[in-house]
């Protein structure tokens, strides 16, 4: 009966061992989270995150500095009289001065 019990307790002693070593390469290898936040990111740094750590990234922003016209650009085409040089400050002078000589 002792030799078994002896065999036991070793048994016991090795399994318990190789269980804590397995453990502790566990809890030291796992991979631990860093929040970090960064208040108002500019585009630049946005997106150079975005590129590294596309996965994990979040915004919790409610919004982000970023100048409108990275978002949209005006573009406008005036109709032909109202670019024709029949209303340009110079033309209106000239009629305004005509005007008055004959009045």
């Amino acid at each position: 009966m002792i030799p078994r019990q002896r065999i036991s307790t070793r048994f016991f002693i090795v399994l318990f061992t190789i269980t804590t070593v397995i453990i502790g390469f566990v809890i030291f290898q796992s991979i631990q989270t860093q929040t970090i936040t960064i208040w108002n990111p500019s585009l630049n740094t946005y997106a150079a995150l975005y590129n590294k750590y596309s996965t994990t990234l979040l915004c919790p922003c409610s919004q982000i500095s970023v100048p409108y016209e990275a978002f949209f650009n005006i573009t406008y085409t005036l109709h032909k009289i109202c670019s024709s040089d029949l209303l340009s400050p110079a033309w209106l002078e000239f009629i305004l001065a005509y005007h008055q000589t004959f009045t």
